[in-house]
């Protein structure tokens, strides 16, 4: 497992890391640490400057994943209407402290079909997708087998994708209230705005 920085935050990053290293370099210097204590110490450092930058790092066991989050991140919940109507899950939201003006809803299933989903891919306005029941034929699934295959085999060019489902991870997607919840506490905008 390592830890994969954005470019947007690298300077900043190894910045803040160096300037923490010099300062136990400099107490190992003027005698208040001993050398054995530097790889600790320096762990300890990066654990930290990770924390801080969690929003922006993506913990990775491939090496190849990395996100930024939009400088005003929206969350694109889409499903059918039928099971949760956009004013409940605008309630919903607002019960996280996430705003109408953070969510934009796809509801209607004959809609859905037709979406340009290729938008999304690199999108500099959505940091998380939220799916309930959608048509397993839509415009740009390509070779996959649904539109959410397609995203979460190339998650590093999509927002955080939630997939809302019935019972189990195998269970068939649905909008509802406990798994909308549940959903919205794992976004990365709800995660970044409880951090700052």
């Amino acid at each position: 497992m390592s830890y994969i920085i954005n470019s947007a935050y690298e300077e900043s990053f190894f910045s803040k890391l160096r300037e923490s290293v010099e300062e136990q370099i400099l107490a190992i210097q003027i005698g208040n640490k001993n050398l054995e204590d530097l790889a600790p110490c320096i762990k300890d450092i990066v654990t930290s400057l990770y924390n801080e930058y969690e929003t922006e790092i993506e913990i990775s066991n491939d090496d190849k994943k990395y996100w930024q989050m939009p400088s005003n991140p929206k969350i694109l919940i889409i499903g059918e209407e039928q099971h949760l109507k956009k004013n409940d899950i605008l309630g919903i939201a607002k019960s996280f402290n996430i705003s109408k003006d953070q969510i934009d809803c796809l509801l209607d299933y004959n809609k859905i079909g037709n979406y340009n989903f290729g938008v999304l891919e690199y999108s500099g306005t959505y940091s998380d997708i939220i799916f309930g029941a959608n048509p397993h034929s839509t415009i740009d699934k390509d070779c996959f087998s649904s539109i959410t295959e397609k995203i979460k085999q190339n998650q590093t060019k999509y927002p955080k994708l939630h997939l809302l489902r019935v019972n189990n991870s195998s269970g068939e997607l649905k909008l509802t209230k406990t798994g909308l919840k549940q959903a919205l506490q794992d976004t990365r905008l709800y995660k970044y705005t409880t951090k700052n």
